[in-house]
């Protein structure tokens, strides 16, 4: 096995909860995939919020995703 050393700025320390510096490849990698769906959600609300999608309600979800499943 090897090891391998790498910086992180102390503001993505915290973002990422990291407990140790001490980790496995696995554990690092599912702490920052993590990190990366929270910001990707975060971006997708602020999307609805602007577009307004964010009031649809859930049958109008629901036409959207049928419709998209015709088309497919």
């Amino acid at each position: 096995m090897k090891t391998l050393n790498v910086t992180i700025p102390e503001n993505e320390y915290s973002r990422l909860d990291l407990e140790t510096s001490d980790l496995t490849f696995d554990e690092l990698f599912k702490k920052i995939s993590l990190l990366i769906a929270k910001d990707a959600l975060y971006k997708c609300r602020q999307i609805a919020k602007k577009t307004g999608l964010s009031k649809m309600t859930q049958e109008e979800i629901d036409s959207e995703i049928s419709e998209a499943r015709k088309n497919a």
